[in-house]
């Protein structure tokens, strides 16, 4: 008899400031933390912001160790893939970012003064082109030495742009 009533009791809990058997629409506080409102991002913006800082100075540091190696070391010719292939992956996460940020209001700059918050949107724009073009002009130059792009060996990047000399150096 006790079970019995036991489960009957918890069927149905009342959640807070609800009646029995109403649900809310009110989003739990899990379900905020993930999503960007007027006060801070979410955790997932920041978690995509802080893997593309990473990446991005991942990318940096292969590229300058690259970058003193001569040309006919068999290392230098291993290591342009993994950049190549973060480079598709911060375009992909970037173009992730940039669409969250278009479609989820972001946190009020409004305590600023106008001139502050004119140079955080200016700010912002221009890293986001960078975010975009950079990748996109990588692949570009590899493309121009009549190379395709190989994501981590998985798979290949169509050519986008012929084989140039002029560009390829």
């Amino acid at each position: 008899r006790a079970r019995v009533r036991l489960e009957r009791t918890n069927r149905n809990p009342p959640r807070s400031g609800t009646r029995r058997g109403q649900r809310t629409n009110l989003p739990t506080q899990e379900a905020r933390m993930l999503r960007d409102d007027r006060e801070s991002y979410g955790s997932v913006t920041k978690t995509l912001h802080w893997l593309l800082v990473l990446l991005i100075a991942g990318m940096l540091v292969v590229g300058y160790v690259m970058a003193d190696m001569p040309d006919g070391d068999p290392t230098k010719g291993f290591l342009i893939h993994p950049p190549a292939s973060t480079g598709f992956l911060v375009l992909v996460l970037g173009g992730l970012l940039i669409l969250g940020r278009l479609v989820n209001p972001r946190p009020s700059l409004a305590s600023l003064p106008g001139w502050q918050r004119a140079m955080a949107h200016t700010t912002h724009g221009l890293l986001y082109l960078i975010l975009i073009l950079q990748p996109i002009l990588g692949i570009l130059l590899i493309n121009s030495s009549g190379h395709p792009v190989n994501v981590y060996w998985l798979f290949n990047l169509p050519l986008i742009a012929g084989k140039s000399k002029a560009a390829a150096h």
